[in-house]
């Protein structure tokens, strides 16, 4: 008989059902012997880059908070909210003559509006008012024209925070010489709570006789546009 040592043996291990994976102690098992991943949380997956991710879309709702739409971007805080806050441009101009006394504060009374961002942008007509309607800083400009020669006259225009010029508001006043067919103009960025704030634009000479504003879209309007909330 031969001796056992002699004898050779070829095992298939298909019937080698215990076998631990400790036991596995050197070589390399196939890629193709994976051929799924098990169901797992991922809770322990740390190191994947995003270079890994060649395919798919990740959700939007795993990108922030909010609704993401087509008019919503991703803001710095992981919010989906409106490009740029909610501005609300508004323009409205003079559409015919309107008398200055002089030396007296007179109420620039623009009554034809030619845009506005939103149904929510108000201006009071009655007492020709800007009233915005959402917190926040606006700049303010207006600008009037006056059709007959006052030279040596002196106006000005000043924007006004719930009736008051101050520089805590952010007003500003222009005092110039007109001459025939000059305009005069003023811009200010104003803080507004959005709720109870008006913003209005008066005209002011201080001597000669009384003088027309001259109406017309172009010439005396008033623009107002949200730029920080």
């Amino acid at each position: 008989m031969a001796n056992y040592k002699d004898i050779k043996y070829d095992f298939s291990g298909e019937n080698l059902t215990a076998l631990n994976a400790t036991q596995l102690t050197s070589g390399t098992t196939p890629d193709a012997r994976y051929t799924t991943l098990p169901a797992v949380s991922g809770a322990n997956l740390t190191s994947l880059t995003a270079t890994n991710l060649s395919s798919g879309t990740v959700p939007t709702a795993r990108l922030g908070t909010g609704t993401a739409s087509s008019s919503t971007v991703l803001h710095g805080d992981n919010t989906w909210a409106a490009a740029g806050g909610a501005n609300t441009p508004y323009f409205k101009f003079r559409s015919d003559g309107q008398t200055i006394t002089t030396a007296t504060d007179t109420l620039i009374e623009f009554d034809t509006e030619v845009f506005k961002s939103t149904d929510s942008v108000a201006f009071d007509t009655t007492n020709h008012r800007y009233l915005p309607t959402t917190a926040g800083y606006y700049v303010i400009h207006s600008s009037v024209r006056l059709n007959e020669d006052a030279t040596g006259d002196r106006f000005i225009i000043q924007i006004r925070k719930n009736g008051t010029v101050g520089s805590a508001d952010g007003s500003s006043v222009i005092d110039q010489d007109i001459n025939d067919y000059s305009s005069v103009q003023a811009t200010a960025l104003i803080e507004c709570d959005g709720s109870s704030d008006y913003i209005d634009a008066i005209i002011y000479q201080n001597t000669g006789s009384d003088k027309t504003i001259l109406g017309h879209s172009a010439y005396s309007f008033f623009e107002g546009y949200k730029i920080i909330g």
